[in-house]
């Protein structure tokens, strides 16, 4: 019997990090495991943090 992959969430703290965010989220998106969530939780920033990470 194969077992499935569990899913994994990954959780990430943002406040005006969006200069960082373009160095993770790409980095995330070429994972080879395919069973994750991304959650940004962020801190009301005024760098467009959010407008980048929903593109």
């Amino acid at each position: 019997m194969k077992i499935p992959a569990p899913s994994v969430g990954i959780g990430i703290l943002n406040w005006n990090g969006k200069k960082f965010l373009e160095t993770l989220l790409p980095q995330l998106s070429s994972l080879t495991y395919s069973h994750y969530n991304i959650y940004i939780i962020d801190n009301t920033s005024s760098d467009g943090s959010i407008s980048y990470a929903v593109q």
